[in-house]
């Protein structure tokens, strides 16, 4: 009875104090008031927890007072106090979006962040058609310079950097897939949640030896409380070739090379009746007129994407899988005449993702993620194709004999195109990629409340074997040869021979293996006007790839800080301890510390009252970190190589010696980077977003040789040292507006990136003049010769410095003697232009309107301060070598009639003096490009709702339209002799239930 009368008291104990608390309702919206399903309501310092409805609503019981946390599916998170309303509405704003360099670091948000991160979201990625993630950040995260590569579809992945060039020893940056190394080209679009970009010390300071020079957090979807999203789609594109030279007709090759010959002094090379043949069309077989690039180019490439995803779950078990496949088939005319295969450029690849989130228990949580992939690319090698339309003229001789052999001769043989495209087998590979990881999470609030560990492992295994099916074929072409100037008998001439194809098997493709254990014991507090968070970290990285020295082992122990006070000032602290095997004996181990801290003006009491401020924030970090890099292994060993042939006795016996070679290194010291940023990130009037970075950054002890203070007196190879230095320093300026304005929603922003290096030591050679030296200017500083027009006649010649490449004639370059030496030699060339890997400035502008689902969104990209070498043959080296001539060539060469041409005489022999780098061949490959631009109809939700749709999307999306830029001929980003550039149309819909 005593007991009945206990528990009596008690219920109604709980039910007196839940009766005293309140209701609290709300809805939880985004920046542009859209409701937030999924979303995560909790009581601060509480595990129970509500979930907001697919119109973002929710109820809570809380007290006045009490701390409530709000937390997204993407992980933005924000805090608030509970007052005296019923109802709130909680808006995740710019300042409440997630930040994360780590993600096994408790997640910040933009408020408190301290680190120069910039981030773009899926919405954003997927806005692009691209098959490779790569191609689809072009001008859309501050401090990232991505330029699209040349070659096939499966080449022509964007070149990325962060922040420029960076070192002596490489900028290579920094890729991570959910927190582990992983090649960022096995990703699509689609799975995709976000891509950082982590720039300053504080933000790749974890990541050891490898985040010196920056890096690119990629983070894939996840699963949600409380729902099941299925999402379907289909994209269609076609693409055509852009920016191809033409070349010059059979007849005007003709005139051209006979203007040569005679530039030569050799009379002429194709007779007058040859002439009227090639202009008259009426020999085809013996005077062809082909235009190749036509005859093997076609009009259209296509490509699909599909795509199907589920993402959902419970309170358990949140998921996310997808089935994406996608397809691209290139340029190449005619290439399905041979009967069970295709000489087309090809690809094809299929992507299966889980990822897994399993609550075990209330402190125990599991998180598994598996990707496979399969990848398969056919072509008929495309780069020896493209050489081939850029070295065979259009008189060399038909596509096929009158009786169907294919053509060729002795001067081009085997280099018919259109028979290497249909008639040489082709070229098969197979790639296999499975990439697997798992994390268990264990709240130890059992020991203290706040602490708690986890476990990473991860690994990844990739094999890409190729199938190379080769054949050969016969080809012959008649000549005409005459007798007295008259056309007398044909002659045949031929070689080569058919057979069937042949099969090889080969492993040359890529191919690696990667395990990675990561250990890590955090502990998390709240006090009443600070909170503090701090981890330790443990990670192997272990991973082997093909050749030799490509096993790689690698160590970092870290310990990481974060402390806030009053909710407005932040400090971080990080210190790394790194170790890898590429490093010598005794020299395995580094130390990195990194600070950083951040003011948010915003709260402070004198702006807290100024409505149209959401967000003012500086921060600043400074840091020291160290690199792996090492020129050779074993660098600080002896070096022995092979000595030749020696003496024994009376005879000379051919047997190899042993001789010392390099010498070691005694001194060796960690490449070393000191870092230094300032930052300023900002919100206004709820929609417009700014933020700004300055940095300087200065890397030294960088191992470089002595060749440059050593004389080869010596007879060895010297040591190498650490005094290598490089500074480099830049601004980084972003802004963008998202807001909705009753029924139109707006965007819009920009972004700007200046990113310049000096090379302040590298021991460099003794140089004649002091204009000749590379230290103290931007790495890879082209240099070059000051034309200065071309010679006009022989009395010109006599009268200018002699040039000594070669013997020059009238119309040659003429160039400027920079010494007054009287002589023209590489001692005459000077700084000219700019890199031609990474333009020092890079910019991007994009604005978007929508009005009742009716929208469009284009986005500009462009470069600045970037330089091209125009050295592809037959465009701009023409006839020499048996090549053919371009007609923009043919048009600006110099004649007796045109001085003031563009381009040097004609010539049939090589020609070293009109070769050489000078400002002549030196272009501005600055550009502005319209990346993407989208018109698209979002179906109404009356509409949908009836078929039980969640939402449909119907879109024409263009990509790489047009470019603005000073080049004459090629696209700024693809020169020269290689696959083209294209640009592309797509139509594609979007379908969620």
């Amino acid at each position: 009875m005593k007991n009945k009368i206990i528990l009596m008291l008690m219920s109604f104990s709980l039910a007196v104090q839940a009766y005293g608390q309140d209701v609290l309702s709300g809805i939880v919206v985004d920046n542009l008031g859209k409701p937030v399903a999924s979303a995560k309501v909790s009581l601060e310092n509480s595990v129970a927890f509500t979930l907001t409805d697919e119109d973002g609503m929710f109820s809570i019981t809380a007290p006045k007072g009490a701390g409530l946390f709000i937390e997204t599916p993407t992980n933005d998170a924000k805090s608030i106090v509970v007052g005296d309303e019923k109802k709130i509405k909680v808006v995740m704003d710019y300042a409440s979006k997630s930040v994360s360099v780590n993600p096994l670091i408790a997640g910040q948000t933009n408020e408190e962040a301290t680190s120069a991160v910039a981030t773009v979201d899926s919405e954003e990625l997927m806005k692009s058609s691209a098959l490779s993630i790569r191609n689809a950040l072009f001008g859309k995260v501050l401090g990232l310079t991505a330029l699209q590569g040349s070659g096939s579809t499966w080449d022509e992945k964007a070149a990325l950097s962060i922040r420029g060039l960076q070192s002596l020893s490489g900028s290579g940056i920094l890729v991570l897939v959910d927190g582990f190394e992983r090649p960022i080209d096995d990703l699509t679009t689609e799975e995709v949640e976000s891509v950082s970009i982590l720039k300053d010390a504080a933000a790749v300071a974890l990541y050891g030896h490898k985040g010196i020079n920056g890096a690119i957090l990629v983070k894939t979807k996840r699963g949600m409380y409380d729902a099941m999203n299925i999402d379907i789609s289909y994209d269609h594109g076609f693409s055509k070739a852009v920016r191809l030279p033409k070349f010059v007709n059979a007849y005007t090759y003709a005139q051209a090379m006979n203007e040569a010959y005679r530039n030569d002094g050799k009379g002429v090379r194709y007779s007058q009746y040859e002439l009227d043949a090639f202009r008259s069309g009426d020999l085809p077989y013996l005077y062809p007129d082909v235009d190749w690039m036509d005859e093997t180019i076609g009009d259209m490439g296509h490509s699909n994407i599909y795509n199907i995803s589920f993402q959902g779950g419970g309170k358990k078990m949140r998921y996310y899988t997808m089935l994406n496949l996608e397809s691209s088939s290139g340029f190449f005319k005619n290439t399905d005449t041979n009967e069970g295969y295709s000489n087309q450029n090809e690809y094809s690849r299929g992507n299966i993702r889980a990822n897994l989130d399993i609550t075990i228990s209330k402190t125990t949580n599991l998180q598994v993620n598996l990707l496979g992939i399969l990848t398969e690319y056919n072509h008929s090698q495309p780069n020896k194709i493209m050489d081939n339309l850029y070295t065979l003229p259009a008189a060399a001789y038909p596509i096929k004999t009158e009786d169907g052999i294919w053509g060729g001769d002795l001067t081009w043989p085997g280099i018919n195109p259109v028979a290497n495209l249909q008639a040489k087998g082709y070229d098969r590979s197979h790639a296999r990629t499975l990439m697997a990881d798992m994390t268990l999470r264990q709240e130890l609030d059992f020991i203290t409340k706040g602490l708690g560990a986890s476990l990473r492992l991860g690994y990844d295994n990739a094999t890409t074997y190729w199938e190379v099916r080769s054949k050969s074929y016969k080809y012959a072409s008649d000549v005409l040869n005459f007798e007295n100037g008259l056309p007398a008998n044909i002659t045949r001439i031929g070689g080569g021979q058919d057979n069937e194809l042949s099969f090889t098997k080969n492993m040359n493709g890529p191919m690696y293996r990667r395990f990675n254990f990561i250990a890590q014991l955090d502990y998390k507090k709240d006090f009443a006007k600070s909170k503090l968070y701090t981890t330790l970290m443990w990670h192997f990285n272990h991973s082997v790839q093909q050749n030799r020295h490509n096993t790689l082992n690698h160590v970092n122990f870290s310990s990481y800080t974060h402390y806030g006070i009053l909710d407005r000032y932040f400090v971080d602290l990080a210190l790394v301890g790194s170790a890898s095997n590429r490093l010598p004996v005794n020299y395995k181990f580094t130390f990195s510390p990194t600070l950083s801290a951040a003011w948010v003006l915003s709260k402070e009491s004198f702006l807290s009252d100024v409505s149209w401020i959401n967000l003012l924030k500086l921060r600043a970090s400074a840091g020291i970190l160290h690199s792996d890099y090492v020129p050779e292994w074993n660098i600080t060993s002896d070096a022995f190589g092979g000595g030749g042939n020696y003496f024994y006795g009376d005879n000379f016996n051919n047997y190899a010696g042993v001789a010392e070679g390099r010498l070691p290194t005694t001194n060796f010291k960690h490449e070393r980077a000191l870092k230094y940023n300032v930052g300023i990130d900002a919100t206004f009037f709820g929609g417009l977003t700014f933020m700004g970075d300055v940095y300087f950054q200065r890397r030294d002890q960088i191992m470089v040789g002595q060749g440059g203070r050593t004389s080869s007196v010596l007879g060895l190879n010297p040591a190498y040292v650490p005094l290598g230095r490089v500074d480099s320093k830049g601004v980084e300026l972003g802004l963008s507006y998202e807001k909705a304005h009753g029924d139109f929603l707006i965007t819009g922003g920009a972004r700007f990136t200046l990113a310049k290096n000096k090379v302040i030591e590298k021991l460099e050679q003794p140089v004649a003049e002091e204009y000749l030296r590379t230290t103290g200017l931007p790495m890879g500083q082209p240099f070059g010769l000051e034309a200065i027009g071309f010679f006009k006649d022989d009395a010109d010649i006599a009268s200018s410095p002699k040039q000594l490449f070669s013997e020059v004639a009238p119309g040659d370059i003429k160039y400027k003697d920079q010494n007054k030496d009287g002589f023209i030699d590489d001692n005459d060339k000077v700084a000219m232009g700019y890199n031609m890997g990474t333009p020092e400035g890079y910019y991007a502008f994009n604005a978007g309107i929508e009005y009742k689902g009716i929208g469009i969104d284009f986005l500009f990209q462009g470069a600045t301060r970037y330089s091209a070498w125009l050295n592809a043959k037959s465009v701009y080296r023409p006839l020499a070598g048996n090549c053919t001539i371009s007609e923009h060539y043919y048009a600006n060469r110099w004649t007796p009639e045109t001085p003031d041409a563009l381009y040097p005489r004609l010539t049939s022999d090589s020609n070293p003096n009109n070769n050489q780098s000078s400002d002549l061949w030196l272009a501005d490959a600055s550009f502005l490009k319209l990346r993407h631009c989208e018109v698209y109809y979002k179906l109404p939700k009356a509409w949908i709702n009836k078929v039980k749709m969640k939402s449909a999307k119907l879109y024409v999306r263009g990509m790489d339209l047009f470019s603005i830029d000073k080049m004459d001929i090629f696209d700024p980003e693809v020169i020269g002799v290689s696959y083209p550039a294209d640009r592309s149309v797509h139509v594609g819909v979007r379908v969620g239930f």
